[in-house]
Parts: C-alpha cells; structure tokens; sequence
C-alpha cells in the first residue's frame, strides 16, 4: 500500500499496499465521500435482533500507484472492527486492527478514518489493479475465524493468499461449529451459550465491500 521513508516491520513491501512509518507525511485524504458501498450480509442473527449495518468508503473511487488512500468506517451499532486489504495479486493484510491501533472498538454513527491524521504510520499504493477492502464488524471482541495478531512480532498481520486464507477458514470452522453444536444439544435446556459457542457464533455481525482501481 503505502510507502514512506522509513518502512515498519510489517512486511508489507511484497503487497499491493505498503505500510510505513510516516514522517511528515502530508495528508492526501479527501473530505467528501468517493467510494461508497453499504451491505449487511452474513451476521449471525439472535433472536430479533438485526445485523449490524456497517458502511464503508474510500476517499477517491480511483488511485494512481503511490498515492496514499484514506478509508472510512460507520456502523448502527457499537461493535469491533475488522479492515482487509485484498491486493490485485489476493495477497491479504489486516490494515485494522494493528500494532499502532489495537483498540478497534468502533461506536454506533460515529466514522472511523484509517490511518488516523496522527498515526504514525501511512499507506501507500505500489500495484496497478484492482483493489479490495472487506469490512467486518462484530459485538464479539474475539478477531474473526483464522485471524491471530501477533503485534510484538508483526505491526501488521498478513493472511497470505486471501482465497487460501477462506478456504482453511471455512474448512476448520465447519468442524468447530458442529463440535460446538453437539456440545449444546447435550446440555439438556441449559440456558445461554458457553464461552466457546459464544466465540464461535457472535451475537451479532457486520459486514461491507468495496472494491477500487489502481492505475
């Protein structure tokens, strides 16, 4: 993504975004909404309860390689959220939470710009295609399936092959859903979920997609 004189121990350099710390790094981000995209699929229901609407948008609906895009997060509900960046080559990272910004609690209406005017870091675009940022947003403070941040060691966690990635994911998953399944059906009308169920299956979720070109 994003590129600046000085590289974070990310590892990021080989992605479609690199990250960097930023040094004097002018802002580049506009004000008024570019690349806009709202859906609520997927979420686990409860009871009556609705999905969380998560919105999200891009400063522009288009970027030059080596410009430095600004990302923009709104959700209905109080939540945790979760940002992958999907480069043209599907080599994934989580842009946020990161080393810098663990706290990815993100309030009801309030929008969330990433990278923050302050951080000490910022992104910058080095492959020509086309781009992804998946949104996810969850009541659960647990990351999503097959994500483990590791910030002592990596600023940034990278996924790999994003295609990879969901295949392993919704392969274990699916075990771990019906062991998980099996244990409440024994429990003979205890009331409420254990902590693992409670893990596997939040009480309620986001998510949102947007795609943009690099040229």
């Amino acid at each position: 993504m994003r590129q600046l004189q000085r590289s974070c121990r990310s590892g990021v350099r080989r992605f479609g975004l690199l990250i960097a710390l930023a040094v004097l790094w002018p802002s580049a981000a506009a004000e008024e909404p570019a690349n806009r995209q709202r859906q609520g699929n997927g979420g686990v229901p409860v009871g009556a309860l609705p999905d969380i609407e998560l919105s999200l948008r891009s400063d522009r609906n288009a970027y030059a390689v080596g410009d430095a895009p600004a990302y923009y997060a709104r959700s209905s509900a109080d939540c945790h959220l979760t940002l992958i960046n999907v480069d043209p080559d599907r080599s994934a990272v989580v842009l946020f939470p990161n080393g810098f910004e663990q706290d990815n609690r993100l309030q009801a209406g309030r929008e969330l710009k990433l990278p923050k005017a302050d951080a000490p870091y910022r992104l910058r675009l080095v492959k020509a295609g086309r781009e992804r940022l998946i949104g996810i947003c969850s009541e659960a403070s647990q990351p999503p399936p097959g994500i483990v941040h590791d910030f002592e060691r990596m600023r940034f966690t990278l996924l790999g092959d994003w295609d990879r990635f969901q295949a392993s994911v919704a392969n274990g998953r699916m075990d771990e859903l019906a062991d998980a399944r099996g244990r409440r059906a024994g429990e003979n009308g205890r009331r409420g979920h254990d902590g693992r169920l409670r893990q596997l299956l939040p009480d309620r979720q986001g998510r949102a997609e947007i795609t943009y070109e690099v040229r």
